[in-house]
């Protein structure tokens, strides 16, 4: 009692995951986690002093607006992504310049 479908059907795609479309944008995020992560680090480990701080500081700022220029640009889903992005950046990226200084001196 199988069902054949025809070749006009109702298949999706191939690659496509019709059930969960929105979290296949997740990677935009993760990927500007990881950013986050990789110059954060890079630059509390090479400057120890006030100006890694302020590097920091303007490297963050350049990363959210640049994630903020990316979600006026895109359409669709992807918006939100560069949105949910812009934020997490901001809010881990503050709270990392106040947390992370102790720790390393």
């Amino acid at each position: 009692m199988e069902e054949q479908l025809s070749k006009g059907g109702n298949t999706p795609a191939p690659g496509s995951n019709p059930g969960n479309a929105g979290s296949s944008n997740f990677y935009i995020v993760g990927y500007n986690m990881l950013a986050l992560i990789i110059y954060t680090l890079a630059l509390k480990f090479i400057k120890g002093d006030l100006g890694g701080y302020f590097a920091d500081a303007v490297l963050l700022v350049v990363h959210v607006l640049a994630c903020i220029v990316l979600a006026i640009a895109e359409k669709g889903q992807k918006v939100w992504m560069w949105v949910l992005s812009a934020v997490l950046v901001l809010v881990i990226g503050v709270s990392s310049c106040v947390a992370i200084p102790p720790f390393l001196k």
